[in-house]
C-alpha cells in the first residue's frame, strides 16, 4: 500500500494581512470611543444680527478678539457677528430671524423686535452709532443655557448699560 501524501500549503501573507487588518480595525475602534471622538469644545460661539448702522457696537465686538471673554467654565467666548450694510436686508432677516437663529439681536428701537423675541423681559440698550439714540439687543429665546450666559457676558461688555 502506498500513502499518499498530501500537501498543504499555509500562505503565510494572507495570515499576515488578515491579522494587521484586525489591528487596524481594533485600533480605529480604541480611537473612536477614546479620547478622539469625545473632545469637548473648547469655545461658545455667540452669533449677533446686526443692524446696518452699529458701528460703535462692531468695534466693540473687534476689541473682544483682543481679550476674549470667557465662560464660568472657563471657555473661550466667539462673538460672530451676522450683518449687512443694506437697511432692505436687515429687515429680511429680521423676517427670518427663526431661520438664522442668531443667539442676540441688535434692533434700533423696542418697535423692531421681531416677535419670536417679544417675550424676552431682559434687554440692553447699546450705542450703535454716534447719534444719541440708542439700539436695544435681546438674546434670543433658542439659545442654550450657555449660549444664553455667553451673549449676557458679550451684551455687558459692549454695553455697560443692561437693564
Amino acid at each position: 500500500m502506498r500513502k499518499e501524501v498530501i500537501k498543504t500549503s499555509v500562505n503565510f501573507r494572507a495570515i499576515a494581512a488578515g491579522v494587521h487588518c484586525v489591528a487596524l480595525i481594533i485600533g480605529l475602534v480604541l480611537v473612536c470611543f477614546g479620547a478622539g471622538c469625545t473632545r469637548k469644545e473648547d469655545w461658545v460661539v455667540v452669533r449677533i444680527l446686526l443692524p446696518p448702522s452699529s458701528s460703535a457696537v462692531r468695534s466693540a465686538i473687534m476689541k473682544l478678539e483682543v481679550s476674549p471673554l470667557k465662560t464660568d467654565t472657563g471657555k473661550t467666548i466667539v462673538p460672530a457677528t451676522m450683518e449687512t450694510g443694506n437697511e432692505r436686508r436687515y429687515r429680511e432677516f429680521l423676517q427670518s430671524v427663526q431661520t438664522y437663529r442668531p443667539e442676540a439681536l441688535i434692533v434700533p428701537t423696542v418697535a423692531d423686535i421681531p416677535a419670536p423675541f417679544q417675550n424676552e423681559t431682559r434687554y440692553a440698550t447699546l450705542p450703535c452709532s454716534n447719534l444719541p439714540e440708542r439700539c436695544v439687543a435681546v438674546v434670543a429665546p433658542w439659545a442654550t443655557a450657555e449660549e444664553r450666559r455667553a451673549a449676557d457676558l458679550v451684551l455687558r461688555r459692549i454695553g455697560p448699560e443692561s437693564h
